[in-house]
């Protein structure tokens, strides 16, 4: 597998390394602290605590800017504003990050249904965790914790008893469905047989 240029044992290597981004101007430090090779992006911790995952392009920007400026301190005047702000992440929206979970929810679902709701046996992704928080309980949850505090949020929210909210959201009508659909396609097969 290669992620555009590098291969997954380089990708690998740079974690730990230093990194900075442009907020409003001025310097903002981190560290490269993971790499996903599913989603194929780079989890940053910033000094300040902030995390943000970064696609491989963006990890090169934010790389170039720590190289230009790696003399001066957060919070600096960034050296050389045009490059940098060229160089900048672009921010997404929450809606353009909620409408991106759509994929990762229904394979998520699948997998739910495949492996009695357990999202440590159904080996849910972070963005898929995330994404099932967010599209199927309606609570926005951000794909940077762990992903084992993902799985933890979304098992806990699964076996929560409440059974009116069961009726009213968007993962138990998912899942009635899902699990009625191959609950049926289980019946054919054996009657077939």
């Amino acid at each position: 597998m290669q992620i555009a240029c590098v291969d997954p044992t380089e990708a690998g290597s740079w974690i730990n390394e230093q990194v900075a981004r442009d907020v409003s101007r001025q310097l903002g430090l981190g560290r490269i602290t993971q790499f996903d090779k599913e989603t194929k992006t780079w989890l940053v911790t910033f000094d300040n605590g902030d995390t943000d995952e970064y696609t491989y392009i963006e990890i090169l920007g934010a790389k170039q800017l720590f190289k230009d400026n790696k003399n001066r301190e957060e919070g600096a005047v960034i050296v050389s504003i045009v490059s940098a702000v060229k160089r900048a992440k672009p921010r997404r929206t929450q809606t353009e990050i909620i409408a991106s979970y759509e994929d990762y929810f229904n394979t998520a679902m699948n997998q739910l249904v495949d492996n009695g709701n357990d999202p440590n046996k159904a080996e849910l992704s972070k963005k898929q965790c995330a994404a099932v928080l967010t599209l199927g309980f309606g609570k926005y949850e951000k794909a940077s914790p762990t992903v084992a505090e993902l799985r933890e949020k979304l098992k806990n929210k699964i076996q929560e008893p409440v059974a009116l909210v069961r009726s009213q959201n968007r993962f138990w009508t998912t899942w009635t469905a899902l699990h009625d659909l191959m609950t049926a396609r289980r019946h054919q097969t054996s009657m077939g047989e």
